[in-house]
């Protein structure tokens, strides 16, 4: 019985999607494949039509850990090491970013570190970082650690209409993917 029904099921990979159809019901379902690919591709994914700030070096982000005191979770460590900061269609996330090469020349990227330490110690989230902001009320914050480098913090919603946090359940990755896939 379980071979006949797969003989009937047709599975065509076509760019990470794939779509199981049964011929006689004449039905298709998509199902996009994310948990499939590993952390760097789905960042890479995501992010390929961004403005990116371009890679981080390791001892800039361990700076950036060592000036706020936490460890950043493995996945925005990634994130860094790969692209700096992003920037996309109607939304940032905060990261480490080149120095302008002019002083007086407005930086392009929002810095982790200094948004961070700017909200420091009454509007924020404990243990988290900033990373980005809706340009209004909601601020969006990832927890870290102080003690355990592989732990991966969960986005947090911060704002006026939560009347403070709202944990949003989600992953870093889960974060850039929803803030990059199509309405």
């Amino acid at each position: 019985m379980v071979s006949n029904l797969l003989a009937n099921t047709q599975t065509i990979n076509l760019d990470k999607t794939l779509i199981f159809g049964n011929p006689l019901a004449r039905t298709n379902y998509t199902v996009r494949a994310k948990n499939m690919n590993t952390p760097r591709d789905r960042l890479i994914d995501a992010l390929a039509t961004c403005m990116n700030a371009g890679p981080a070096r390791e001892d800039a982000i361990e700076q950036a850990e060592s000036q706020l005191q936490l460890f950043f979770p493995p996945t925005y460590r990634m994130f860094l090491a790969l692209f700096g900061a992003s920037m996309g269609n109607g939304f940032e996330i905060h990261g480490l970013c080149p120095v302008p090469e002019d002083e007086d020349s407005t930086p392009l990227w929002s810095d982790v570190v200094s948004s961070t330490l700017a909200l420091r110690p009454d509007c924020l989230p404990e243990n988290s970082i900033e990373i980005s902001h809706d340009g209004c009320e909601i601020g969006y914050f990832l927890e870290c650690s102080t003690t355990d480098r592989e732990f991966e913090g969960r986005i947090i919603e911060w704002g006026s209409p939560h009347d403070g946090a709202f944990p949003t359940g989600m992953t870093f990755i889960e974060f850039v993917e929803s803030q990059t896939e199509d309405p």
